[in-house]
């Protein structure tokens, strides 16, 4: 922990801008300090902002993702960021995604702790799956300081604006600065250039993204098939028994057994030998009197006196289970495919698949994620717009953006009397000394609700116009909303 590594902290701690790309990153991996408390918040540490490891990967591109909907993730800035650069023409939007190319990327910041907010990440395997790294970040100094206690910020990108393989603009070329800078920007520098506007910006609490509790196939009663969680994820539900499907019983996301009614002897038209019940099973229906064979005098599964020429599956009609020849003996004409049954559509000894009405994304109510139809099919119910996320505001398959989170004294920054939560309820802080100057709500920048003036009284700081609701936007004591629709 040198000299430089100290001032920097005490910098950046002290309401100081700092931005870092690349190997930079050594200010702040090798940055230990101490672990935020009030009494040390000039010597706070900066390393524990991210997991960092010594990776150096630079393939020549990759694509780079907004980091719309994941957990670190500013809710209320990251829509801003993404909505501002489908409006730059910098990103391509599919689905819920927005993406571009990065230019050597570098993969020194594993993943992030709580209380840093990412704004871009990718794969390194490049496919939308498994691991990720973190390409651009930011947190507020001193870092995991109460809201009330920040005054700083601390920016940090992987890529360089310039690959050392040449420029990144149009017209770019490796000459000196600043010859070079001609033509329109990139998307990689339209994504960082935004990033710079942040870092230089007033100072905003980090705001955790909205939350969503899945829930898994025996909390919504399924029993097969796929589903949604409520939250925009998949579930596997399991697969039924031999001789059942999903929904066959006639009940959604249920096994149940096919509808196929058996056939009698009288009503399979046969006097004798074995035939099939049209089910998948079969039936004796008698032997014939001495002298006569079944089907000997030409009509199947009746008693004659002439020799029987057998049928096969395919002259009987029957494509699947045992079968009569029409001589008193069974035919196999083989299994069902997976998830159908013989006679299970209704037609005696015919693959069938049992009658199931499958459910809609607009019957079940569900506007985003994926949705079990019943039947053993899954339906995609659509995306929801940043910043909200599915089952966001509680409501599974719906949605939403978070609500007003409520604050402690500590976070309030007040130290005795009462003091409002941020949300509208009220806290009571302790006993206040004799001698105070009461704060305003100017001085708190609040514009709703109740505050403590620190001096053992309350404030109130007014009421906000519908829809905005005190601490809806995510800050305390500040009219906003949950969404900007």
């Amino acid at each position: 922990d040198n000299t430089y590594d100290v001032n920097l902290r005490q910098y950046v701690n002290r309401g100081g801008r700092m931005f870092a790309s690349h190997w930079s990153y050594t200010w702040l991996h090798d940055n230990a300090g101490v672990n935020y408390s009030a009494a040390t918040s000039l010597d706070t540490r900066l390393d524990t902002s991210a997991n960092w490891q010594s990776s150096n990967t630079t393939p020549t591109s990759g694509a780079g993702y907004v980091s719309v909907g994941r957990p670190l993730a500013n809710a209320a800035k990251i829509g801003t960021f993404a909505s501002w650069l489908v409006n730059e023409s910098a990103v391509t939007q599919s689905g819920g995604n927005y993406t571009f190319t990065i230019t050597e990327p570098r993969d020194l910041a594993a993943s992030l702790n709580t209380g840093s907010e990412e704004w871009v990440y990718r794969y390194p395997n490049g496919t939308a799956n498994g691991t990720t790294t973190v390409q651009q970040y930011s947190f507020n100094t001193p870092f995991n300081a109460p809201s009330t206690g920040v005054c700083g910020r601390v920016a940090y990108s992987a890529f360089h604006v310039s690959p050392a393989s040449g420029g990144i603009g149009t017209g770019f070329t490796n000459t000196v600065f600043p010859a070079g800078c001609t033509g329109d920007l990139s998307a990689q520098e339209k994504v960082l250039l935004f990033m710079l506007f942040d870092l230089a910006a007033c100072i905003q609490p980090v705001q955790p993204p909205p939350t969503c509790t899945a829930k898994t196939c025996s909390q919504q009663g399924i029993g097969c098939g796929p589903a949604g969680d409520g939250c925009g994820g998949a579930l596997a539900c399991g697969s039924c028994p031999t001789g059942q499907t999903c929904g066959g019983g006639g009940v959604a996301s249920q096994c149940g057994a096919p509808s196929c009614t058996k056939l009698t002897c009288q009503q399979a038209g046969a006097g004798c030998g074995d035939v099939a019940d049209g089910c998948g099973g079969a039936l004796a229906c008698g032997s014939c009197p001495t002298g006569q064979v079944c089907g000997g005098g030409g009509a199947p599964n009746q008693c004659g006196n002439a020799s029987c020429a057998p049928l096969t599956c395919q002259k009987v009609g029957a494509s699947c289970g045992p079968a009569g020849d029409g001589c008193g003996h069974l035919l196999d004409c083989g299994p069902c495919p997976s998830g159908q049954t013989c006679g299970g559509g209704g037609v005696p000894s015919q693959c069938g698949k049992p009658p199931c009405t499958a459910t809609t994304c607009q019957a079940a109510n569900v506007n985003c994620g994926d949705l079990g139809d019943g039947c053993g099919g899954l339906l995609h119910c659509g995306t929801c717009n940043a910043p909200q996320i599915c089952g966001g505001g509680g409501v599974t398959g719906q949605c939403g953006a978070p609500s007003c989170q409520a604050r402690t004294c500590q976070q309030m920054g007040v130290t005795c009397g009462p003091s409002g939560d941020g949300c509208g309820g009220l806290l009571d802080c302790g006993a206040c000394p004799p001698a105070c100057t009461p704060r305003t709500c100017s001085d708190a920048g609040a514009n709703c609700g109740k505050i403590g003036d620190n001096c053992g009284a309350l404030v109130d700081c007014g009421t906000c116009t519908a829809p905005e609701t005190c601490g809806g936007g995510g800050t305390p004591n500040v009219c906003g909303r949950d969404y900007v629709p």
